[in-house]
């Protein structure tokens, strides 16, 4: 195993037991080809879903076509169908995640969105396993448990927290992060709960 994997793993293992989370730290590799030490994702989900497997224990590689999410899709840069139109009568119809369809439509016009062409291929891993490096690490937590992770992260760095908050997406995952930007976002557990039920 290479030394900054077992870096990588000690640290998340140090982090579990000093926030006392309940669940494993899953990481996000992103690719421009697939790795050979992992098999390839069967079936189409919608990537918070991936990472639910994750949750788990399995490890994985995705590619556009295991997408099943429009929205994910688009913003991900893997379709040109534009669905904002459809997003938003969703957001404020069905889960009613935002007061109107005029607010939706200012908070999607701020959305990033990836070019096309530079998410090819996601690495989903829970850390103590990983093979891979790391380009994104999924903390579930609660509110106490993160105000003393990015307390943590300017104690070490001397910076400040930089991130998003708000209704959960996926894209938010992965903006800044291809240009190795340090971006925190803090969504809420539940978040997916909105869309699946509780068991999801």
């Amino acid at each position: 195993m290479p030394n900054f994997l077992k870096d990588i793993r000690e640290k998340g293992k140090k982090l579990i037991g000093l926030l006392q989370l309940e669940l494993p730290l899953i990481v996000i590799g992103i690719r421009d080809d697939a790795p050979p030490n992992l098999a390839k994702l069967a079936g189409r989900m919608e990537f918070c879903q991936m990472w639910k497997k994750a949750l788990n224990g399995e490890a994985f590689f995705a590619t556009a076509d295991n997408h099943d999410c429009l929205t994910g899709r688009y913003y991900l840069g893997l379709s040109s169908e534009d669905v904002r139109g459809t997003v938003c009568s969703f957001l404020v119809n069905k889960v009613h995640a935002f007061k109107s369809h005029e607010i939706v439509k200012k908070y999607l016009s701020e959305f990033p969105r990836l070019e096309p062409g530079q998410l090819k291929i996601a690495c989903v891993s829970p850390l103590e396993n990983a093979s891979f490096e790391p380009d994104i690490v999924i903390v579930v937590c609660n509110a106490e448990q993160a105000m003393l992770l990015f307390w943590a992260y300017s104690y070490h760095k001397g910076e400040p927290v930089h991130g998003y908050t708000g209704y959960s997406y996926v894209p938010f995952y992965f903006y800044r992060t291809i240009p190795k930007t340090k971006t925190f976002f803090f969504s809420w557990r539940s978040g997916r709960k909105t869309h699946h039920g509780a068991d999801q």
